[in-house]
């Protein structure tokens, strides 16, 4: 309610907020959508996940 009253208020700005926020939905979904193929591929394949952890950590070179 309140971001109607926002958009209607600043009338010249009114096409920015509404770009910034198309964009803002397109972040959370992609968020969203990795978050849950991440969450997936971790109950199905519990040890990808830590194989590719020590994959990372073994290039990283120790001071």
């Amino acid at each position: 309610m309140w971001g109607l009253f926002i958009l209607r208020s600043f009338k010249g700005v009114r096409d920015i907020l509404d770009q910034n926020a198309d964009r803002m939905y397109w972040v959370i979904g992609a968020v969203l959508v990795v978050g849950a193929l991440i969450g997936l591929s971790v109950k199905e394949y519990p040890d990808i996940l830590n194989n590719v952890f020590s994959g990372f950590t073994a290039k990283i070179p120790k001071f």
